[in-house]
């Protein structure tokens, strides 16, 4: 009587087991494994979406997806690997005989088409299960089935949510060269080698100050996207005719223009690439103030260290002052008039002779008499001079090597006699 209840037993497992293989295999696709679909990613070509946001149709346009909706947007990468490998792996838990009211099948949630390898395959979700785990799904064959809610969470999302949160097409961390444009017009061109020398080729070939570019560059990474707008309206949005521009290049030589429009208040409405790619940028990020030639020239023919230098010299309304440095092993001794003076008030000197850098560009030819002349001797021998020559009541031009292409604000030149006088007591 045993074995027999055992017999039984092992008998109903059996169909029981039948059952489920069954079960699981009804249905198009539905294999005994329980997935609907098992595709591979890259088969995937199209995405159609409708849900309770919208109709959407995300494509492969070359390498990457883009979506349409009242427009067309590059799409997140992570959310469309996401979407692409949940249809790819599809898992049904059940297949079940009937459909009831209660399933949300009749009015879905989101209806989903894609395209994988010339086969067309849809299915639409419905309402969660009792235990808001699973929901309800049906494929186009009309068999009803439950499937995990990681399956079907990629397509209820918004166009904001599809788009790519992205500003940048080209790689911004190998940034090359930058174009800035005002109300149409070249403003100026930078560009580097080796991502710190950069130097301006627009409107004149000269240094570029490094510091004040990095900076804009590092925080051009850091731009996030603010919002979208609601509507593509070009004249609403300012950018019919955009205020300014930008091009950015990379050092693989791709290029990605941004066009900036109306400022919101909080934010600026930015076209990022194509027609239709705009977004909101927080406009307190967006401060180009260092795009112009006047701030970015860096033409500095006193720079160097103390270790280079024999002596500087200053000569200026028929007063001259020369300090000499003996190089040591540690500091170096300083003295002015065979007077050794302390490390901290030649440092206070050198700190505005080094900074008698131009402020802008204005060649001449001139045969004038020089009003200040600066003088570099270097332990090597070598010699720089650099002469200021009257220009107006603010600046003077530069002569530096026989030409003036340059200039300096006086304030620069007072700034130097003043630390000096301090620090030599008036003596001469």
């Amino acid at each position: 009587m045993k074995q027999y209840r055992g017999m039984m037993v092992l008998a109903a497992l059996c169909l029981a087991a039948g059952g489920v293989y069954l079960t699981l295999s009804r249905g198009a696709g539905v294999e005994q494994t329980g997935m609907l679909y098992r595709l591979e990613a890259d088969s995937i070509s199209q995405i159609r979406v409708e849900n309770t946001y919208g109709e959407y149709l995300f494509r492969r346009d070359g390498d990457v997806w883009v979506v349409e909706a009242q427009g067309t947007f590059r799409t997140n990468p992570e959310k469309m690997r996401l979407m692409t490998a949940a249809l790819s792996s599809f898992v049904v838990s059940r297949v079940l005989d009937s459909q009831k009211e209660d399933y949300g099948l009749d009015t879905p949630v989101s209806s989903v088409e894609f395209l994988a390898g010339g086969t067309t395959h849809r299915f639409s979700i419905g309402a969660e299960t009792a235990s808001r785990s699973s929901v309800y799904i049906r494929d186009e064959t009309g068999a009803v089935m439950v499937t995990d809610t990681a399956s079907v969470a990629q397509f209820n999302g918004s166009l904001a949510a599809y788009r790519d949160k992205e500003v940048f097409t080209i790689d911004k961390t190998a940034i090359k060269g930058i174009e800035y444009y005002a109300g149409g017009e070249l403003v100026v061109s930078v560009g580097n080698n080796g991502y710190q020398d950069w130097y301006m080729t627009y409107p004149y070939e000269a240094p570029a100050r490094q510091i004040e570019l990095n900076e804009l560059v590092g925080a051009m990474r850091g731009w996030t996207v603010a919002g979208y707008p609601e509507a593509l309206d070009d004249a609403a949005m300012g950018l019919q005719e955009p205020q300014s521009c930008l091009v950015v290049t990379d050092r693989s030589g791709s290029t990605q223009r941004l066009e900036f429009g109306r400022n919101t208040g909080t934010s600026t409405y930015v076209r990022t690439g194509g027609a239709d790619e705009i977004v909101g940028l927080y406009t307190v990020d967006l401060d180009f103030s260092v795009l112009n030639a006047d701030a970015l020239v860096f033409v500095a023919p006193l720079k160097a260290t103390v270790d280079e230098l024999e002596s500087i010299s200053v000569e200026s309304g028929g007063v001259s002052y020369t300090f000499r440095l003996e190089q040591t092993e540690g500091d170096p001794r300083v003295s002015y008039q065979n007077k050794e003076i302390s490390l901290e008030d030649f440092s206070s000197i050198f700190i505005k002779y080094i900074a008698m850098n131009a402020g802008g560009r204005d060649p001449i030819e001139d045969a004038a008499q020089a009003a200040a002349t600066l003088t570099s001797v270097y332990t090597d021998g070598g010699t720089v001079t650099l002469e200021l020559l009257e220009r107006d009541d603010a600046s003077y031009y530069m002569r530096v090597d026989g030409q003036v292409e340059y200039y300096l604000a006086k304030e620069k030149l007072e700034q130097l006699l003043y630390r000096i006088e301090n620090a030599v007591g008036g003596a001469n």
